[in-house]
Formats: C-alpha cells, structure tokens, sequence
C-alpha cells in the first residue's frame, strides 16, 4: 500500500489502521492503584517471540506507520529487545512507555543504538508522595527519575506520562517546572479514567469544577513553556486545552477508524481501552478482512448519537467524545460520554 493511499478514506475510516498500541505483555511489578488494564500477572497466553514478529510484519505491510509499545511493564518481557529491534527495521515510528523499571547503561547503549523514538517514563508527581499515591512500590519514584536521567545522557528522547487526579492536578504548575529542569519536551496528561482497578478510586476522579480549573492550569502553562509539548490526547478535553485531537480526517475519536490495539495474545481491539471489545486475531485471522468486515469495527463507524450530543454546540469538535468512558460504565456504544462537562 503506498503511503498516500493509507490516508485515503473509505466509509468513515482509513483504507489502514495508521497508529498501532501493542501491549507487549500484561506483567507487572508497579501494581498501580489505578491500571486500567490491571496489569500484574501475566493473564494471557502471550506471543512468542517469532508470533510477535510476525504479528508486526502484518501489521505494517498492511499499512501501519506508528506504534506505541506498552505493557504491563515491557521491560519485564525477556525478548523486548528483539521486538524493538525488528520495529527499527520497519521503516516506521515507534516509541515505548515505561515504568522505568530494569533501563540500564546497557539498555541505554541498545535504545541508542536502534533509534527509537522516545521513551516515556511513568511520573504522577514530582514528589515521591505525590508518585506514590497511584504508584505505590518502594523506590519507583526513585526508578522513574533514574531512568529519564540515565536515557539524557544517551541523547534519547525522552517524555513523561502522568495521570491527574484530585490529588495532582494543581500540583501541574510545580512539574511543569521540575519536568523543564530536566529538559523533558514531551508531557502526555491523561485525566485519571474509571476502568480496571481505576473503578475503585472514585474520590480522585475530577468534578466538572476540578477539570474547568484544570484546564486553566494546562493552557497557563502552555503559554509559559512553548518548548515543551503538553498534551491531553483525549477526544472530549483537548477542545480545552487549544488541542486538535486525532487526524484531519477524524477530529475525534480514532478507535476502529485510524488505530487499533494488539493485546498480548494477538488478540485485536478498536483501541486500548476497549478490551472487551476483541474482533479477532492478528495471528489467525486475515488483518485486511477484519479491517474492513468486523460487526465491532462498522458498530464503532456507523455511531449515531442522540440530539444530546448533536445539539451541543462543540459536537463538531468532539463527536460524542471518548467510546470507551461510554462502554465500560456499562452504557450503550452510542451514548454520550459520561464525562462530558455538559452532562456532569
């Protein structure tokens, strides 16, 4: 597939999943207070190494161009090395998130060296209490600053990836600061989300009243460091934040349309927080078939929201939002999303 036809749209989405998240492995040892996919054990039967690579062959003659490499903790998997290694040869973007955990001078040498895009480490604050609040293991506070100092040294892109809550949000103007310090460019803000073990923490999800300051917050220190990109990456909320979310051919959500999800088995899903949402197998089944035949992908393509949605004046912007804050508080793909600040 040539480059300029990946782009092309046919029905409501791209003739190729342009952005792939695969989640390498559901291992842990953070155990986060919040983890959306409730890493920790291992869960599945995973690829092997061989599947993986096949896996990622499919998935990029098909057409895919980026990938975020994820876990679990992907570090923890033995032959991440050579999963990355093989993306180096692809021709295409990539980057890993992290804990920070097992990065040494070694592996240091060896992201150097097969040029990966970034490397983003996990940091909830720029204090150890705050950190531990959702991140609750001896030292990872500690691991996360050693892994973004020692990934400096080597000239590897580096960002930061954080969740904000009740507890952290006004503490953004402080990290802001303390990330600057350190020449982070890239900070990914993901407001904390009410899935996997995130259901249990209720009291730190934002009100309507929290996430209007928030947003202030987030634009005041746009302004104050230019250099540094500060992102929310959210269909609902990057409205507010003078953020463009997804693509030019889909303003919002991306899931079933521009992106999917590989889980550690080869299992597919329309985006990473829809894991109940599998609609085959990128080791079994054919990618293109699926691609364009799935029930699940043409449900996701085919939404048609209520007069709630469509008489809102931001619904060009927004679209309905997030599907998957919809499906996982157990309401109809087509509803609302329940965070919508004209629904809270």
């Amino acid at each position: 597939m040539s480059a300029l036809s990946r782009f092309e749209v046919k029905d409501g989405y791209l003739r190729a999943p342009i952005r792939i998240n695969y989640r390498v492995t559901n291992e842990c040892n953070q155990f986060c207070k919040h983890c959306w996919p409730d890493s920790g054990s291992k869960k599945f039967q995973e690829l092997d190494t061989a599947q993986a690579i096949t896996a990622l062959d499919r998935i990029v003659d098909f057409g895919a161009l980026m990938f975020t490499i994820n876990g679990g903790e992907p570090m923890l998997r033995p032959d991440i090395d050579k999963i990355l290694e093989h993306l180096s040869k692809k021709n295409v973007w990539f980057e890993m998130t992290s804990s920070g955990w097992g990065i040494t001078k070694e592996w240091a040498t060896f992201f150097s060296k097969i040029h990966i895009k970034r490397i983003s480490i996990s940091l909830e604050g720029s204090n150890k209490d705050l950190h531990r609040v959702l991140r609750p293991l001896e030292d990872s506070f500690e691991t996360a600053l050693g892994a973004l100092e020692l990934l400096g040294e080597y000239d590897i892109t580096t960002g930061v990836c954080t969740t904000v809550t009740a507890l952290n949000y006004k503490h953004i103007p402080v990290m802001c600061n303390f990330l600057k310090a350190r020449n982070i460019k890239s900070w990914s803000l993901t407001v904390l989300l009410a899935l996997g073990r995130g259901k249990n923490l209720n009291n730190l999800i934002l009100s309507k009243e929290q996430l209007l300051e928030f947003f202030e917050i987030v634009n005041k220190c746009k302004s104050e460091y230019p250099e540094m990109e500060i992102q929310l990456h959210d269909p609902l909320y990057s409205k507010y934040v003078g953020e463009s979310y997804g693509s030019n051919q889909f303003p919002t959500c991306q899931a079933g349309r521009a992106e999917l999800s590989i889980l550690p088995n080869g299992d597919l899903i329309p985006c990473r927080y829809m894991s109940s949402m599998v609609f085959g197998n990128i080791i079994t089944d054919d990618i293109a078939e699926l691609w364009c035949n799935s029930p699940v992908l043409k449900t996701l393509r085919d939404i048609k929201l209520d007069n709630t949605c469509k008489e809102c004046e931001s619904y060009s912007q927004c679209l309905g939002g997030c599907r998957a804050r919809a499906i996982n508080q157990g309401l109809p793909v087509d509803s609302p999303d329940p965070q919508c600040l004209e629904l809270l």
